[in-house]
């Protein structure tokens, strides 16, 4: 009985230092951005009616809330919202919650007035100037592996029509899932339907990525996502009917549930037998739950690597420009933190000067280590460059 006690304390060790790795897999940062940046500290004014906003919006998480908005000041406003993914249970929406403000205002955005954040699980952003409005702006894109696979595009296709249309009818969230690919699409809480079905229609799927197994796509207001794996919970099933018969009731016993006899001992291995075929289930069932988060970090892993190599050619071919590594360090002061503007998964975006005098706000650029021959886009499909940092650059009118 004690190896299979100690082995069970084993097994728990062994999930709170490497299973535990794989949880919280809403806490993965879509992007962040910083706003009206400044090159001093903010004022203690401010910062105090900032804390007061990101409180109420934390205890208003603690109390079961997945959506709020608030506002904090006199002399200068501060506006906030926060917004939970609509699958997400109540614990992990304030876990998620409290991660997002911790973060933002202090290790992200520490000198800025505006600010937001994209989780996986929930979103947050504050600012001094009101934003409660449709905003349809893009911010930022992902795509993933290309595919041929007709069976794969027709439920992308059919999912998408499916949470696009749902989600303004139903609150603002809808999710989907068919043939192994599964979506979801969100509107922020201050939209009406009208709106939200607005801002969901604004970009196509197909615009950015076109015949890919996975895409994320995230506006001011709105942004939709699909996999092929399952990345939200599942709808909970409707409760079965009531049934017209009367239950059984159980045999009467001689003694209270869990005793041990002592007469003849025909208890006794019955319980111990209980106890440890429980034993047996419950580390099946860890070493089970471990060895699926490990395929799925793998499966996700894989996924995220070969998003990096996808250039969305509809957007390159119509608002790209593409840019030497030179110009881009010179534009931008050797990428100084002074020139950033903000990051998320897919890149770094900074602001800048070309050598022709001509200002840019937003430039993303993509850089990863190593070196690499990149297929990069001017005119045609056939330039090609290397760099020490493979760069992707692009700038958005």
């Amino acid at each position: 009985m004690l190896q299979y006690i100690a082995l069970l304390l084993l097994l728990w060790w062994i999930w709170q230092e490497h299973g535990a790795e794989g949880a919280g897999p809403y806490l993965g940062v879509a992007y962040h951005t910083c706003m009206r940046n400044s090159s001093i500290s903010l004022s203690s004014t401010f910062k105090r009616d900032l804390n007061t906003a990101l409180s109420n919006l934390t205890s208003l998480a603690a109390q079961g809330s997945k959506y709020a908005i608030t506002t904090a000041g006199q002399e200068e406003m501060v506006y906030a919202v926060f917004q939970c993914r609509g699958d997400q249970s109540l614990q992990l929406c304030w876990q998620c919650m409290q991660n997002a403000t911790a973060r933002l205002p202090q290790q992200e955005c520490p000198t800025s007035k505006g600010a937001r954040i994209q989780l996986d699980g929930c979103y947050l952003r504050y600012d001094n100037q009101s934003f409660f409005e449709l905003d349809t702006s893009f911010v930022i894109g992902y795509c993933y592996a290309s595919t041929t696979d007709s069976v794969a595009l027709s439920a992308i296709a059919a999912i998408m029509e499916n949470v696009t249309t749902l989600a303004p009818k139903q609150g603002g969230f809808a999710s989907a899932s068919a043939s192994g690919e599964y979506a979801v699409a969100q509107c922020l809480g201050y939209l009406n339907e009208s709106e939200c079905s607005q801002c969901l229609s604004t970009s196509s799927y197909r615009t950015i990525c076109d015949s890919t197994l996975g895409e994320q796509l995230h506006l001011t207001s709105c942004y939709f996502r699909y996999e092929p794996y399952s990345f939200f919970e599942a709808p909970s099933p409707p409760p079965p009917p009531p049934t017209s018969s009367a239950p059984t009731s159980a045999p009467p016993s001689s003694a209270p549930p869990g005793a041990i006899s002592s007469s003849h001992g025909t208890k006794t291995p019955i319980v111990v037998g209980g106890v440890v075929a429980g034993i047996v289930v419950v580390v099946g069932a860890l070493c089970a739950t471990l060895v699926w988060r490990y395929k799925a970090s793998k499966i996700k892993g894989d996924k995220l690597e070969e998003k990096a190599a996808i250039v969305p050619r509809p957007l390159l071919q119509t608002k790209a420009r593409v840019f030497s590594l030179e110009e881009l360090k010179k534009a931008t002061a050797q990428f100084h933190p002074s020139n950033k503007l903000g990051e998320g998964g897919f890149g770094i975006v900074y602001k800048g000067t070309l050598l022709d005098g001509e200002q840019f706000r937003y430039l993303l650029i993509w850089r990863s280590t190593g070196q690499a021959d990149i297929k990069l886009v001017h005119s045609l499909w056939n330039s090609r460059i290397s760099c020490p940092r493979v760069c992707y650059a692009w700038r958005f009118e």
